[in-house]
């Protein structure tokens, strides 16, 4: 009889703790998204997100760790969009998005509209800290994106999902007959990807 009621409080124990065990394995690290859909896949599942979504890639632009894609973002047309993977885990790490401008005056328009409405969209709901800073002469806008503890789903990793970089740039290989012309320049940088690429790059070099 004893025998039994270990065997049924063992039944028992199994019972409660593998719901929580099995959730557990199910957790998943959380990554930045973009476009909609999370950054957490490899180029060619980016690639097929990308191009459902009306993006056009350009294969002879694109190259090992690079893909290369042109369309509609944020109402400009004709956008460029690269994205850069790891040629080892082929996890995507960075998104680079680039709009012309044309003029400097309409590149500073475009940079304070988008840097408005990524401001409402995630420091305004609490997901994001935002900062203006100075680097070697340039001047960017920062988000700082973090990750959100309320859903369960997700695993506990670093308190950052990673940046949005926002900032203005000459375009030094086309000119117009006004002058110079200007590109506005959005870098999404997933946290975990890009640490691991680094570690990658730098195992590389040993």
């Amino acid at each position: 009889m004893k025998k039994i009621f270990v065997i049924v409080c063992l039944a028992l124990l199994a019972i409660c703790v593998l719901p929580s065990g099995a959730a557990a394995q199910n957790k998943k690290p959380q990554h930045i998204s973009f476009s909609g859909f999370p950054v957490d896949r490899t180029n060619v599942q980016f690639k097929i997100n990308l191009m459902a979504r009306g993006f056009r890639w350009v294969e002879n632009l694109s190259a090992p760790g690079k893909d290369r894609f042109v369309g509609t973002f944020a109402g400009k047309n004709l956008t460029n969009i690269e994205a850069f993977y790891d040629l080892k885990t082929k996890a995507v790490y960075k998104i680079q998005v680039t709009m012309h401008g044309p003029s400097l005056e309409d590149a500073k328009k475009l940079e304070l509209d988008l840097r408005d409405r990524l401001y409402d969209k995630y420091v305004n709901t609490n997901n994001a800290k935002f900062e203006n800073e100075t680097f070697q002469g340039r001047q960017f806008y920062r988000f700082t994106l973090k990750r959100d503890n309320s859903n369960p789903q997700y695993e506990q990793s670093s308190e950052i999902l990673g940046y949005i970089l926002l900032y203005k740039v000459k375009n030094e290989a086309f000119s117009d007959e006004d002058g110079e012309t200007y590109d506005v320049i959005l870098e999404y940088i997933d946290f975990i990807n890009w640490d691991e690429h680094n570690k990658n790059v730098v195992s590389e070099q040993l």
